[in-house]
């Protein structure tokens, strides 16, 4: 009776221990995505409506796309600029994977923005619309697959300058 009762606690203690381990996991799931790819996009084409966009930044992004298993949703990360963050990455942006397109949605004082990356070309587009002001900005980029490493690479000069910059 005694190892009985033994068992049954020992049984319980695991399923707790496992199911605190899956909620670990599930919470951190960001930590535990794959790489997938990591891209080097073109300098944008920018159209827009009722709004003037010759300022707009003409630098070429490098991003990362990666599997998040546990939520079913690709991550993006773009290398960010110098003294935009610590770890030389831009806010992750979640985005649902379709057949032909990667896309994330995104709402933000009233502008609407739609990120779309296309699986079979690699064109990047962001479309930032507000109906109030009748505003429809569309930026296009031409996408590239890179090496990892070279990702790795930029997001850490990117880092390294912003820790610098703070130390002065």
């Amino acid at each position: 009776m005694g190892k009985f009762i033994k068992r049954s606690l020992q049984l319980i203690l695991g399923l707790i221990i496992l199911i605190l381990g899956v909620g670990f996991a599930y919470l951190n799931s960001e930590k535990f995505a794959v790489h997938k790819v990591a891209l080097q996009c073109s300098s944008p084409t920018v159209t827009a409506k009722n709004i003037d966009m010759s300022d707009y930044p003409q630098r070429q992004l490098f991003g990362s796309l990666r599997k998040d298993y546990l939520n079913n949703k690709m991550l993006l990360n773009w290398v960010a600029e110098v003294d935009q963050s610590q770890n030389g990455l831009q806010q992750t942006r979640i985005m649902t994977e379709n057949i032909t397109y990667y896309q994330s949605t995104s709402f933000k004082g009233g502008l609407k923005t739609i990120r779309t990356i296309n699986r079979n070309d690699l064109t990047y587009v962001k479309e930032t619309t507000e109906s109030s002001r009748d505003i429809n900005i569309r930026v296009l980029r031409y996408c590239t697959e890179i090496p990892r490493s070279l990702f790795e690479q930029k997001r850490k000069e990117v880092a390294d300058a912003t820790k610098k910059k703070q130390k002065i």
